[in-house]
């Protein structure tokens, strides 16, 4: 079947495919291959693919891919010019190859297409015979001759072939003609051509049938690997990528992508105090790890003893001896609002998968060497991943020298998971632990958990270790790091301390309660009768039961029914809740003061602060989830309430997103998923910056729901909410920006954790501890990120790194120096001074020093400039250059002297002169530098030469710059004057080369004229004669300044940067200027400033108004741009991120601190845009529109007008490709509701980017098809046409507005002659030929003739030109004989869906019966169809028209096969299947509403354009601020009065 969509990306897929079969291919270690390279930048013609094997072989492989059923041919190899056949090409290459890597060159043409089996003649021509006889002759006789003589005796010659191949031999030789006969042959037995391969799909399944022989597993997961190798696709065949050549780790560590995710986690923060006495164990315990009588040690103790905090001082101490930390449950970190969501970990799988990605994540850069698993997806069986988990920590020990110690923490959660299969039935017994490997297991006594492994009971296999009992100095740190709260004299202190300790029996969450219950009381007595201390010496649980049932118990009548209310609330919500929060979810009967004094009852098992009550620790929740899982009847309806009040109300967002789902699905209300996964939750998770795989799974949940959803119009929505996701990718891939999700600051990162000894280290390594460093310093935790730098780098240098990794790629190398640099320079960690030689040394340290000198830019003073340059060793000039630079653009004159001082002058470049000139003269220190002054006013614009720009600067920035520094030397001489200013400015512009462009000339000129006025004035200043400075010309120059309108159109000066300047130099002197001169600044500034225009320019002045006192004016300039309606939203997605940038920080120094929140919430909600290419996101609604149009004619006052509006915005800030057509679509609904819709149509849109005599052409088009119209109208219209469209007959082709005018001719002409006719108006034609010859000469254009928009017509076939063939023969069928024909076409696979389209549409009108008698053998036809998206093949503009005959069984099961398609594309690893799903629920949804009432689709309608309406303002609301809308207009009683009141209107 013909796929009429496909894109041009498959050959390179096709490519690259091939390119992956050969990299999976090489990790068979029998098949010897070295490295793979795509793309490669050795040879022009042989770049596909290159394959080097282990012995220097290399094989470049051209890679030719066709989706016809197309054959290679003879010709193909040999026909076009000589030198651009693929055999000369190839030849010659081979030959450049062979002069590099002497004999080892094989070159391969690799392609799904067959070899040519027929010999072709052409009229008087040679024969061409079949490629498939004619290579395997040649070949055979090739290797014959090989294998019998020397390579001394054979040539090209001595290959014979059929006399009548003569010629195509002679022919084959000549395009070789670059080889001499020796070299001919050689390369004809190192060539070869492997055709008839499999397509793209076959390429997929035989690279994921590679990948399941090489790793052993199904060919379901090997397809998972291949999607991973997808995504590398990026970073191995574009320009971002690092090295060229794919190596076997490379593979290795690609097939490891983010695939497997550890569960849980795992890295735990040590809580304070931590204990004197248990630091005295923990030294005793690492003794007992090591070298105890066991290989597995028990930390065990009852709940709350501590053992968490214990192993977290274990693995977070410096030295820490643990390898691996797995934790089974994430516990309540105090003092933060929201509470982990981990409800724990006890799966086998998910256990050891965890251990082996950790375990993987230490090996990176060795993968391949040590056979790591690239994925847990790949082992089949728990035993298999343990031993895996095994083998690599042994394996671990043996490279680090010392045993490897795995930590696993909280077993105890995992023994009361409920769940049969945990993996506490996995670990290993003492015994079966390999001797370098070590466990430590913590949890509560085994006495407790029937669940514990048996080994646990036997003190004589395993290290039992039991938290001790805190001392009574543990105690008093306790009560001291709670001193604030306590209030309690030195007596009164000593007495609860001893009470505690009596009371707690040595237990740490015990005292920790007492002691929380002691901060409520002023003296001991009441402490001790009050407190419910006392229970605690039955335990811990008993405790919990003790507290909660007597806050219940003291609520009264309604304890009973609270109960599960309180416990679900604290056990589900992961945050801090209120009485009132619990009054409004559970409802009013319940009063918000009996909610506050039972959960202060609660105390201290549920604790409170400022941000509400909370429980305790995890023990307290655990005991609570239990509690509440007993009244399973209650679950549906309580988890409904909570689900409820969170989608119903702005209580917390993040929170709603976090439990809606969860929620909903224990309420048993899956179907209501749909009503939640909308395009508003989805631009609030973007907005809260929610992991975008949580939004994912959202999306997923909601698509499996979508089959038993009762009401299926809802589909719209959730199809609403999936182009939502998708305009939110494209958006940020416009902006070149990655979504910044936000992400909790582990406690402890990687690099955190341990420093790779050398030996171990890779570039990976080093890069992902510079991402450790770059996050940490981002959120904030500097001392964290220096302390990893000082660790991993402060004993080494750029000179060491080089020698460890002197073989890796340079540009890869250079990128880690830079790095280094400039976060060495940020926490001043400076490499120690050694002295670099060879080039090698001195390139990897001036890579280095260019980060240093990057960073130093951002550190400013005297004490800063020394350290940078004290510790500054081998560096490029550039940068020193730029480094300087900096300092002297800053302004700051004490740095500037320092610089100026000694030999730092002396490596200035003239560059840096310039810049210091020009700071001198300025600031009057011309003594600094006098002998720069006078070499400058010697030179003139020859003081920096052509040759350091060019070599400074890039072609495409070298005349911006060129003429910056022109003007600086404008400005210098301006106070050094050897010439006259008009003659210094002529030769300015000469130097600029600008005064052959008109318009950059006058902007040049107006801009040396300011510079040079600057200049003066402040000469005068200097000279105390302001009175000299002509007010007159101040105003003249404030004009020029703030005058955009004289800058319009030119792009080769930064004219911004220029005017910027100009006006702050005017600011900067207001001061020291005459009063006169001060208002008419102060006048200009509030003029502009009321424009609310250029906030670039804004940036520069916006201070000096609220120097002025104009404060007012600088916040209605903010609320004019940042307000809901403001003037940023009309503006493009880049240039809205640059001004908004701008004016937060307006926003933040003028403590606008309301304004600055409800701007970022705006921008966050707006995330979402049009974007700046081939935007066809309006398409979709304009569809709904036309066939509710065919309906209700007037729908285009309201839906119309507001999907003009909206694309009139799109267009605006985007590349908004409907535009034509939704203007002229409106126009044409409009136009057939009659002459007076029309006129009020084209009143609405008269200012329209779109000429208003083509959209009101358009509306007449329209209503030519069915309207009624007399001769007189039609040839008055006709008249109308000529005169708004008047032709120029000696126009070029190229002439696009000339070339509109002729379509517009042609397709009134055609539309007036076909109404002509439907009305018999015989003789209007010749009246409209004598009128206008030439304009009713002019035909339609096919759309290939022309480059412009214009909208479809009605005369115009629905229908693709292959559609012409087939309506042709079918003409003269009847309906049972054309359905026939289709059936045929189908098997032949000779076919279209439009056929079956193309019938229904007759049959519709002219026996309905049909379709519903074929219907059958349409869905059998259907059910043939191969699984792809429905625009891949047209199907969708069948269901279109099918939908409305099909039952309700019959559309689900077109909504399965939709999301299997979904699911298919997935697992193949395609990486386009998000897109295609948007695609397939658009196309559904537009299908599944042709069987529902217009009333319905104008709803569906309504809820596509609200999406469009909140990417563009926030909100659902219907509404944009509107550029169209209607107003009344005369009644005008036939189309002639049409006309002439509209050229009224339009002022024509």
């Amino acid at each position: 079947m013909c796929n009429l969509t496909a894109g041009t990306g498959t050959p390179y897929w096709y490519e690259w495919s091939v390119g992956l079969l050969y990299a999976v291919k090489m990790l068979n270690p029998d098949n010897q291959i070295k490295n793979v390279v795509l793309q490669s930048d050795e040879s022009q013609s042989l770049d596909d693919v290159v394959v080097t094997y282990e012995n220097g072989t290399k094989e470049y492989i051209q890679v030719k891919h066709t989706r016809e059923n197309d054959k290679l041919s003879f010709s193909d190899m040999v026909e076009g010019e000589l030198k651009n056949s693929y055999l000369y090409n190839y030849s010659s290459e081979w030959k450049d190859m062979e002069e590099k890597n002497l004999g080892n060159n094989k070159v391969i043409f690799f392609t799904n297409r067959k070899m040519g089996e027929r010999k072709y003649t052409p009229d008087g021509g040679w024969q061409r015979p079949p490629l498939s006889s004619f290579w395997k002759n040649i070949k055979n006789q090739v290797n014959e001759l090989s294998d019998a003589d020397s390579s001394e005796n054979v040539d090209v010659n001595r290959i014979i072939v059929n006399e009548e191949w003569d010629e195509a031999w002679k022919i084959w030789k000549e395009c070789m003609g670059n080889l001499n006969d020796k070299e001919k042959f050689y390369f004809l037995k190192n060539f070869d051509l492997i055709t008839d391969q499999e397509d793209l799909d076959g390429m997929i399944d035989i690279i994921a049938d590679e990948l399941q022989k090489v790793f052993g597993t199904t060919h379901e997961i090997a397809v998972g690997l291949h999607q991973k190798l997808c995504y590398q696709l990026l970073w191995w065949s574009t320009s971002i990528r690092d090295k060229k050549e794919i190596e076997k780790e490379d593979v290795m560590q690609a097939l490891s992508l983010s695939g497997d995710e550890i569960k849980g986690e795992h890295i735990l923060p040590l809580c304070e105090p931590f204990f004197k006495s248990r630091i005295v164990f923990v030294k005793c315990m690492e003794q007992k790890i090591l070298n105890g009588k066991s290989r597995v040690t028990f930390l065990t103790g009852n709940p709350g003893c501590g053992k968490t905090n214990i192993i977290s001082y274990l693995a977070c101490k410096p030295d820490s001896i643990i390898t691996l930390r797995f934790h089974a449950f994430k516990p309540i970190i105090p003092g933060e609002l929201y509470i982990s969501a981990d409800s724990g970990i006890s799966d086998q799988k998910e256990f050891w998968g965890s251990l082996l990605i950790m375990l993987r994540e230490l090996f990176k850069g060795k993968l391949y060497e040590y056979r790591v698993p690239v994925s847990i997806e790949l082992i089949d069986s728990v035993d298999r991943l343990r031993a895996e988990v095994m083998r690599l920590s042994t394996a671990w020990a043996e490279i680090t020298g010392k045993p490897t110690v795995i930590a696993i923490d909280g077993i105890d959660h995992a023994a009361r998971s409920g769940e049969k299969h945990t993996f506490l039935q996995t670990l290993l017994p003492p015994e079966a632990v390999p001797v370098n490997v070590r466990f430590i297991l913590a949890g509560q006594p085994v006495y407790q958990f029937s669940e514990y492994p048996d080994f646990l009971s036997d003190a004589e296999r395993i290290e039992m270790m039991e938290v001790p009992d805190i001392q009574k100095e543990d105690l008093e740190l306790l009560y001291d790091s709670n001193h604030e709260i306590m209030r309690y004299d030195e007596l009164g202190k000593n007495l609860v301390i001893n009470y505690i300790a009596d009371i707690a029996k040595g237990n740490t969450l015990s005292a920790v309660f007492a002691m929380q219950e002691a901060s409520k009381y002023d003296t001991f007595d009441d402490y001790e009768k009050n407190s419910n201390v006392k229970v605690l010496s039955s335990g811990i649980q008993s405790y919990y039961e003790y507290i909660w049932r007597g806050a219940l118990e003291q609520a009264g009548d309604i304890g009973y029914i609270i109960d599960m209310y309180l416990a679900a609330a604290f056990s589900i919500i992961n945050r801090k809740i209120s009485a009132n929060l619990m009054s409004e979810i559970f409802g009013s009967d319940i009063s918000v003061w009996q909610w506050g004094n039972t959960m202060q009852n609660l105390f201290p098992i549920i604790k409170y602060d400022k941000f509400g009550y909370s429980v305790f620790h995890n023990d307290v929740r655990i005991y609570l989830a239990s509690h509440y899982k007993k009244a399973k009847q209650l679950i549906p309806e309580i988890s409904g309430k909570i689900a409820d009040f969170l989608v119903e109300n702005e209580f917390d967002a993040k929170i709603k997103h976090e439990l809606v789902f969860k929620l909903l699905k224990d309420a048993g209300r899956i179907n209501e998923y749909v009503d939640v996964f909308t395009s508003g939750y989805v631009i609030e998770a973007y907005a809260l910056k929610r992991n975008p795989r949580e939004i994912q799974q959202q999306m997923l949940s909601t698509l499996e729901s979508l089959v038993s959803l009762e009401d299926k119009r809802k589909i719209v929505k959730f199809s609403c909410a999936v182009t939502t996701m998708l305009q939110h990718k494209e958006s940020l891939n416009w902006l070149d920006m990655k979504y910044e999700y936000e992400t909790e600051i582990p406690f402890a990162l990687e690099s955190e954790r341990r420093v790779i000894p050398d030996t171990f280290l890779t570039i990976d390594d080093v890069l992902d501890m510079f991402a450790d460093v770059k996050f940490l310093t981002e959120h904030g935790k500097q001392n964290r990120a220096k302390c990893i730098l000082e660790r991993w780098m402060g004993m080494r240098t750029p000179k060491t790194i080089l020698a460890l990794f002197e073989k890796k790629e340079k540009n890869q190398l250079d990128d880690i120096m830079e790095i280094w640099g400039k976060y060495a320079r940020m926490f001043q960690v400076a490499p120690g001074n050694v002295d670099y030689v060879g080039e090698d040394e001195k390139r990897s340290a001036a890579q280095f020093y260019k980060g240093w000198l990057s960073e130093a830019e951002n550190h400013y003073g005297i004490v800063q400039i020394e350290y940078t340059l004290k510790n500054l060793s081998c560096h490029y000039v550039t940068d020193i250059e730029d480094y300087f630079q900096c300092i002297i653009r800053s302004n700051r004159s004490e740095d500037i002297e320092y610089i100026l001082q000694g030999k730092i002058k002396e490596n200035f470049s003239e560059y840096n002169q310039l810049a210091v000139c020009v700071w001198a003269v300025r600031n009057d220190r011309i003594d600094l530098c006098e002998e720069w002054l006078q070499d400058i006013a010697n030179k003139e614009f020859t003081f920096i030469s052509d040759k350091w720009i060019k070599r400074k600067f890039n072609e495409l920035d070298r005349e911006k710059e060129r003429f910056k520094i022109i003007a600086s030397i404008m400005y210098v001489l301006s106070y050094v004057p050897t010439k006259k200013f008009l003659e210094l400015r002529k030769s300015a512009l000469e130097k600029s080369e600008f005064e052959k462009d008109n318009n950059d000339k006058i902007v040049a000129e107006n801009l040396l004229t300011a510079i040079s006025y600057i200049a003066y004035m402040e000469q005068c200043i200097l000279m105390k004669c302001t009175n000299r400075i002509d007010l007159e010309d101040f105003k003249v120059t404030l004009d020029i300044i703030l005058e955009e309108k004289y800058y319009n159109g030119c792009f080769r000066i930064e004219t911004i940067l220029f005017r910027k300047g100009v006006l702050e130099s005017i600011i900067r002197l207001n001061d020291m200027l005459p009063q006169s001169f001060t208002e008419i600044l102060e006048e200009k500034l509030c003029e502009k400033a009321k424009t609310f225009s250029e906030v670039m320019l804004f940036e520069s002045y916006w201070s000096y108004l609220c120097a002025c006192n104009k404060i007012d004016l600088v916040e209605k300039y903010f609320d004019e741009w940042m307000g809901f309606n403001g003037i940023i939203w009309s503006e493009e997605l880049s240039e809205r991120e640059y001004i908004s940038r701008i004016l937060l920080k307006v926003a933040e120094e003028m403590g606008w601190q309301e304004k600055l929140n409800n701007a970022l919430k705006l921008l966050n909600a707006r995330s979402i845009g049009y974007v700046g290419r081939k935007d066809y996101s309006l398409f979709s609604p304009l569809n709904w529109f036309e066939r509710i149009a065919n309906d209700v004619g007037d729908v285009w006052e309201s839906e119309g007008c507001l999907l003009l509006n909206l694309s009139e915005y799109a267009s605006k800030i985007g590349d908004n490709r409907a535009f034509v057509q939704i203007g002229g679509s409106v126009a044409a609904v409009a136009g057939k509701m009659g002459a007076n819709s029309l006129l009020q149509f084209v009143n609405m849109i008269k200012k329209s980017e779109i000429d208003w005599r083509e959209l009101a052409f358009d509306g007449i088009i329209s209503a030519l098809e069915t309207n009624y119209f007399t001769e007189e109208e039609l040839f008055e219209i006709w008249k109308k046409a000529i005169s708004y469209f008047p032709l120029n007959e000696y126009a070029g082709r190229y002439d696009n507005k000339n070339m509109r005018r002729k379509i517009y001719c042609a397709d009134i002409h055609e539309a007036i002659t076909l109404c002509a006719k439907r009305l018999k108006y015989d003789a209007l034609e010749d009246k409209m030929s004598k009128m206008a010859p030439l304009e009713y000469a002019q035909e339609r254009l096919e759309q290939s003739e022309h480059s412009c928009r214009i909208p479809s017509r009605w005369y115009e076939s629905e229908y693709y030109m292959y559609m012409d063939e087939f309506m042709s023969k079918t003409k003269k069928m009847t309906l049972d004989e054309m359905f026939d024909y289709i059936e045929v076409q189908f098997d032949k696979g000779e076919f279209y869906w439009d056929y079956i389209k193309y019938f229904i549409q007759k049959a519709k009108s002219n026996n309905p019966r049909y379709i519903i008698d074929y219907k059958p053998r349409i869905m059998k036809m259907l059910e043939k169809r191969e699984i792809n998206n429905l625009d891949y093949d047209g199907c969708n503009r069948l269901y279109a028209v099918l939908f409305p005959y099909l039952n309700d069984g019959e559309v689900i099961n077109v909504l399965e096969k939709m999301i299997d398609t979904y699911y298919h594309q997935k697992s193949k690893g395609w990486t386009s299947t998000d897109y295609g799903l948007m695609n397939d629920l658009d196309n559904f949804t537009f299908a599944l509403f042709s069987r529902f009432p217009v009333e319905d689709n104008i709803w569906g309608l309504h809820e596509i354009l609200k999406m469009h309406c909140l990417w563009l303002s926030g909100t659902e609301n219907l509404e944009v601020k509107e550029i169209y809308h209607l107003e009344e207009v005369s009644i005008v009683e036939n189309w002639c009065e049409f006309f002439n009141e509209l050229e009224k209107l339009c002022e024509y």
